[in-house]
């Protein structure tokens, strides 16, 4: 039987975030219905053993013979394993997943179902919960109407959001991830709606969760893409939630004060603690204490 939609997800050398998107996949309500293709670019990890115990025919993986990389332009990272895999998808409707991101579990559904009642739309896109991984850490809700002469400009759709009928890639020229593009996902985006003539869609469901880590200048979006001079993507909306660093227990509070009270006692630091003293901890703020370090 043929599936309704085809998940498209590249990935190189990321077994357990790949793990997670698609077990994301395999979460959905639609999932009898769907299809989830995977195809590495060339991966030497694990992977290749992780996709093995993944028993299940509507998984679908393959390994590519050469690693591409990034290509010429350093910003076209998995474009020929993208391409490979929307070769092998099947469905009427496609949707795409980055290897460290994970669908919401009725992301495909509504999706779809929207697509079904409205024949005119082409291509619906969603919300998405964007987690940086920085200190402190915060997420944001990214959450942005169409505005079509706005994407050339910006990028402010991320392709985990994106949903679309298959007759728009016979419409488009091969191939449709492209190698020679500055930024890969940007310019496929691009072309894709300029081939939606049906229309685009901006749905209010959350669609996915993005895992930003912009220090690591192996995640996707730590080289720049959509991203200003502050990490801030445009498009983004809702409040910032900060999480706080675990507390240290009082275990390591109390080894670390007798460690300081014997290096005082043995002369070995220069500062004297009288009355009132205070305790710091690496990236917190002063902390008072009433009785000294006894």
């Amino acid at each position: 039987m043929r599936p309704l939609v085809s998940v498209v997800i590249s990935s190189y050398n990321r077994a357990n975030a790949l793990r997670r998107a698609i077990f994301s996949c395999m979460r959905q309500t639609l999932w009898p219905l769907t299809e989830v293709v995977v195809v590495g670019d060339q991966c030497t990890d694990q992977t290749e053993e992780m996709m093995g115990h993944i028993a299940c025919p509507q998984v679908l993986w393959h390994n590519l013979d050469k690693h591409w990389g990034y290509g010429p332009s350093g910003e076209c990272g998995g474009s020929a394993a993208k391409q490979k895999a929307l070769e092998m998808a099947s469905g009427e409707y496609i949707g795409y997943l980055d290897d460290d991101d994970e669908f919401f579990p009725d992301h495909l559904e509504r999706s779809v179902a929207h697509l079904e009642a409205h024949p005119e739309i082409d291509l619906v896109y969603g919300c998405s919960h964007v987690y940086r991984f920085l200190n402190p850490y915060r997420w944001k809700l990214r959450d942005t109407e169409w505005e079509p002469e706005r994407l050339p400009v910006s990028n402010f759709i991320n392709t985990s959001e994106v949903v679309h009928r298959r007759s728009v890639l016979d419409r488009m020229e091969k191939p449709w991830w492209r190698m020679d593009e500055e930024r890969n996902d940007w310019g496929f985006l691009l072309r894709l709606v300029g081939q939606a003539h049906g229309g685009v869609a901006h749905l209010k469901h959350v669609s996915a969760t993005q895992h930003i880590c912009l220090k690591d200048t192996s995640c996707s979006m730590s080289r720049g893409r959509g991203s200003g001079s502050d990490g801030r993507m445009p498009g983004e909306r809702g409040e910032t939630q900060r999480r706080k660093p675990p507390p240290r227990s009082r275990v390591i509070r109390r080894a670390a004060n007798d460690t300081l009270q014997r290096q005082l006692s043995q002369g070995h630091a220069k500062r004297r603690f009288e009355g009132v003293q205070g305790v710091r901890r690496a990236g917190a703020p002063w902390r008072r204490r009433r009785r000294g370090w006894s």
